[in-house]
């Protein structure tokens, strides 16, 4: 093993292989990325499988990733918002008003197998000769030392292992090992929690009613709509307060409640059967396709938004991902806070020029924190507009 490296990654999820394959792609620098997981990626359910134009862009030209979204995952339809209409029960998809956007958009979007997607990777990122892939890391440990150059401990097999690292950037997730161990956590304004879970299959929204295929193909509607599958999109079941997500994988469908923990008791959906009870009850049309499903590998989330003093520093530290800051995934912005960090990380581990190195990362922090900053008031104050389709859609435009 080299003992030093010009990049030290802590941490092989979506910031960290994304930011290691930049990284290789537009520069000459060596990359030693680090994960205590015993194997990568870990398989099961992550959030973040949805994505906007920016993460769309980045993740197939940037990333060079096009070929393997188009043959491997999902491409998405946009984003549709759904609520009861009148006083109907909502048993029926048709029961249901819509807010969306009617056509695909010209920057291509995707719907991610997460764990499909950091496999490839991984496999991608082991080929360049200029990358290292550590799993299984125990007791790691850095000393930040003034101007870079930071020292880098953990035990690998039982023995101990020291590496230099000229760089160190923490993608390490709700972890937040750099935050931790610079003491510049923040609380967020935001907060908010979520509960999710996977079927198997794919579950065809449209198909949730008692009318027959030949009625829902027939439906007047679509003559304007044309004929897309609204499953293909990321559909969001709103109510006051909170929101529920259906998003379609290759061979899944993901769900997931987000809701303010205020407006929503957290008691009631702390498991998977209260889950399920809950969403039955307030959206019916669900019971008859997940009253008999296996649900696997629900998960909860509490107060998952999180800020911090800074991200990138002169001293050659910085953080992407949930490392660093995280806002709420209405509207999926944290993949593109991912494209828009690292590409910011990527820029300052290239300059070479110390004095231009100082004055370019004021201005990328003051960008960073101005992304997170941006969304915070609309997350903070808007969930309880969530169940208005009028105020909510135009809360969305805006």
């Amino acid at each position: 093993m080299d003992k030093q490296y010009d990049v030290v990654i802590m941490g092989g999820g979506l910031a960290g292989l994304c930011l290691a394959r930049q990284l290789l792609l537009y520069t000459d620098k060596t990359v030693l990325v680090l994960d205590r997981e015993a194997k990568l990626p870990i398989v099961r359910q992550k959030v973040g499988e949805s994505n906007v134009q920016v993460q769309g862009h980045y993740l197939a030209k940037v990333l060079d990733m096009e070929e393997h979204l188009f043959h491997e995952q999902v491409m998405k339809y946009n984003l549709r918002f759904m609520w009861k209409s009148g006083a109907s029960e909502g048993r029926n998809f048709e029961d249901y008003a819509h807010s969306y956007i009617r056509h695909f958009s010209n920057i291509p979007c995707y719907q991610l197998d997460r764990n499909k997607f950091e496999a490839e990777l991984i496999r991608l990122n082991s080929e360049n000769p200029r990358h290292r892939l550590i799993e299984n890391v125990k007791k790691l440990d850095v000393e930040i030392q003034s101007g870079g150059g930071h020292q880098v401990h953990f035990e690998l097999d039982g023995e101990s292992v020291d590496i230099e690292a000229e760089w160190l950037v923490d993608t390490s997730g709700r972890m937040r090992k750099l935050s931790g161990r610079l003491g510049n956590r923040r609380e967020s304004e935001i907060k908010h929690s979520a509960s999710f879970f996977w079927t198997e299959g794919t579950v065809n929204i449209e198909k949730l009613t008692d009318a027959s295929l030949s009625e829902i193909r027939k439906r007047p509607e679509r003559a304007s709509l044309g004929h897309l599958p609204f499953w293909l999109a990321t559909n969001h079941f709103m109510g006051e307060g909170f929101w529920f997500w259906v998003i379609p994988l290759h061979d899944r469908t993901s769900f997931g409640l987000v809701y303010d923990n205020s407006l929503v008791d957290a008691k009631e959906v702390s498991t998977k059967d209260k889950l399920l009870a809950w969403l039955f009850k307030q959206f019916p049309l669900f019971e008859r396709e997940l009253a008999n499903q296996e649900i696997i590998d629900f998960q909860i989330l509490r107060n998952y938004s999180h800020d911090c003093d800074r991200t990138i520093h002169k001293d050659k530290w910085a953080m992407s991902g949930f490392a660093g800051r995280f806002t709420d995934p209405l509207y999926s912005p944290g993949g593109d806070a991912i494209a828009i960090y690292n590409t910011l990380i990527t820029d300052a581990i290239t300059t070479e020029d110390e004095k231009k190195l100082a004055p370019k990362l004021t201005v990328y922090e003051t960008m960073m924190n101005t992304v997170y900053q941006s969304f915070v008031p609309s997350f903070q104050h808007s969930y309880n507009a969530l169940g208005d389709q009028e105020a909510f859609s135009m809360k969305y435009v805006w």
